[in-house]
């Protein structure tokens, strides 16, 4: 989106003059709702998205629920270069609501960039905690399985395998994780567990 050059013009008197007022603002209230318009001007009038999002950020920092602040950035999680960061800012916004389903959704998205392993471990172990909440232990094994993946030495984790199986019903699928698990490793003594482990289930 490019605003015309008379427009833009027009937009960013807009927008000086809300920094201006919020500058002199006190109180949340009236600091929340400034920056909302500042973020809105931004966006949808100057066509700066990621200053934009960064606008609805400092909402949420003051006011972790601002229900205005949530619905645009999940507007915005559509847009490929804001989808990062947008869900970056929602992680702790659903987490402070106990949204659990958004949570866990939302954790998938922060997924799809992050890559350190403890990192992948502390979000999966979180969304299948939150899938237990919502009475969901397929999806929870799900994720869980994914977070043990990532160390298939991680002996915890896998115990904890075999109770959401026992929930879900799961056993397939445990064994599909075992399988997955045993081809992910190279240590004899772990492989040889891990078929032991597959043999009980079956």
């Amino acid at each position: 989106f490019r605003p015309l050059h008379g427009t833009t013009r027009l937009a960013e008197d807009l927008r000086d003059h809300l920094v201006w007022m919020l500058g002199r603002a006190e109180g949340t209230t009236a600091k929340d709702a400034l920056t909302l318009e500042l973020a809105e001007v931004e966006s949808k009038r100057l066509g700066h998205p990621s200053v934009a999002v960064d606008f609805y950020g400092e909402v949420l920092a003051r006011t972790p629920g601002h229900p205005n602040a949530i619905a645009a950035l999940e507007g915005m999680l559509g847009e490929p270069e804001q989808r990062a960061r947008v869900a970056e800012l929602l992680e702790p916004a659903y987490r402070s609501l106990r949204s659990l389903r958004k949570l866990s959704d939302i954790l998938e998205v922060r997924l799809e960039t992050v890559e350190d392993p403890p990192r992948r471990v502390a979000a999966l172990r979180e969304k299948a905690a939150a899938e237990v909440q919502l009475a969901r232990p397929a999806e929870a094994l799900d994720a869980l399985g994914r977070a043990w993946l990532e160390d298939v030495s991680d002996a915890l984790t896998l115990a904890e395998l075999d109770g959401l199986a026992a929930a879900a019903n799961g056993w397939q699928r445990l064994v599909d994780i075992l399988d997955k698990g045993i081809e992910a490793t190279l240590v004899p003594d772990l492989r040889a567990e891990l078929y032991a482990r597959k043999a009980k289930v079956l």
